[in-house]
């Protein structure tokens, strides 16, 4: 079950579709290194779509976080059923994260994504 939460998770803002976009099209995150062997942190995952089109690109792992569980708990059930055939959680590892609180630190990743993240 679902818990109540901040309806954010629920509203595709433009950022997000264009970095998803970005990372479709592109493939790198700019560098030479294979992105195979990368991890990718999304901060604010919100409907996770950021984190879905890292991981059909290729990531090697991509943490998405989030400050509210329900939408971290929607991009898990996306990433497993709705992606055809390919279970996208064998890659996406999902993490409460509140980035206001400055007391705890990121997790490690090559290349940190924030889209519409900062919105009051």
């Amino acid at each position: 079950t679902l818990e109540k939460g901040d309806p954010y998770g629920s509203v595709l803002w433009p950022a997000a579709s264009a970095v998803a976009n970005h990372l479709m099209s592109t493939g790198t995150n700019g560098d030479d290194r294979d992105i195979g062997q990368q991890t990718l942190l999304e901060l604010g995952t919100g409907t996770g779509l950021v984190a879905l089109a890292a991981a059909q690109a290729g990531y090697g792992k991509v943490i998405a976080t989030d400050y509210e569980t329900v939408p971290l708990k929607l991009l898990e059930y996306s990433a497993a059923k709705l992606n055809g055939d390919e279970d996208l959680n064998a890659r996406i590892e999902t993490a409460k994260l509140d980035i206001c609180d400055f007391d705890t630190p990121l997790p490690d990743a090559d290349i940190v994504c924030a889209a519409d993240i900062m919105y009051e």
